[in-house]
C-alpha cells in the first residue's frame, strides 16, 4: 500500500507509515474523533445542567460549581489544532454557558 503523504510502499497492514509516520488508515481516526466529540457532547451536557435540576430542587447554589468543571472539556477542544474539534469545542462551551446561566436566572427566581 502507497502512503498517500510521501508515496511510499508500506505493508497493507501497516497503520501509520514507516517512511513519514502518515496514518494510513483515515478510517479509524474519524471513528475516535466521532467518539470523542459525542462523549465530550453528553459529559458537557450532564456537567453544564445538571446544577439546573439542583438548583430547582434544592435552592441552593453549591451546584454552580458543576457547570464550572464542564468548561474544561470543551477548553481542550478549542486548543485543539483540528478545525472540527475547535468547532464541536466551542458549541460545548456555549451548552455549559448556557446551563450556568440557567441556574443563575433561576436562583434569582426563588
Amino acid at each position: 500500500m502507497k502512503c498517500k503523504n510521501c508515496n511510499q510502499e508500506n505493508d497493507n497492514d501497516a497503520i501509520y507509515c514507516k517512511y513519514c509516520g502518515y496514518p494510513t488508515h483515515q478510517e479509524t481516526k474519524t471513528i475516535n474523533t466521532e467518539k470523542l466529540i459525542i462523549i465530550n457532547y453528553i459529559i458537557s451536557i450532564i456537567l453544564g445542567w445538571i446544577g439546573v435540576p439542583i438548583t430547582i430542587l434544592s435552592k441552593t447554589t453549591n451546584s454552580t460549581f458543576l457547570g464550572a468543571i464542564g468548561f474544561l472539556l470543551p477548553l481542550n477542544l478549542i486548543n485543539s489544532n483540528d478545525k472540527k474539534l475547535k468547532k464541536h469545542g466551542i458549541i460545548q462551551l456555549l451548552i455549559c454557558i448556557t446551563g450556568i446561566i440557567t441556574q443563575i436566572i433561576l436562583l434569582h427566581l426563588f
